[in-house]
């Protein structure tokens, strides 16, 4: 099994990120996911990173961008209308018109 391989290499001496404890064993046991954070040392979802990427591309305003060049000088007022609306939906229907 390619986890036992990976669990059997030498590890660098001293080195708290190559040793997993017993919390993470026993997560492994549980959850194949962790297996996947544990063999590529991280601990990224990629569901919660994918949903987090959808809402960004299905909510995002140019309000937003507006407001974040703005800092503290933002003036919510002197925003369009179509400036509230979410943008990458608006290119998406704009693309797809012409195809």
């Amino acid at each position: 099994m390619a986890l036992e391989r990976f669990l059997s290499q030498p590890r660098v001496a001293g080195s708290r990120s190559d040793r997993p404890d017993a919390t993470e064993n026993a997560a492994m046991d549980e959850d194949p996911a962790a297996v996947r954070a544990l063999v590529w040392a991280t601990t990224v979802d990629p569901n919660e990173s994918m949903d987090k990427f959808k809402d960004f591309l299905l909510n995002f305003t140019v309000e937003h961008r507006l407001a974040y060049d703005a800092g503290d000088d933002f003036d919510p007022e002197a925003v369009s209308d179509v400036d509230k609306l979410p943008y990458y939906p608006r290119v998406l229907q704009q693309v797809c018109s012409h195809c």
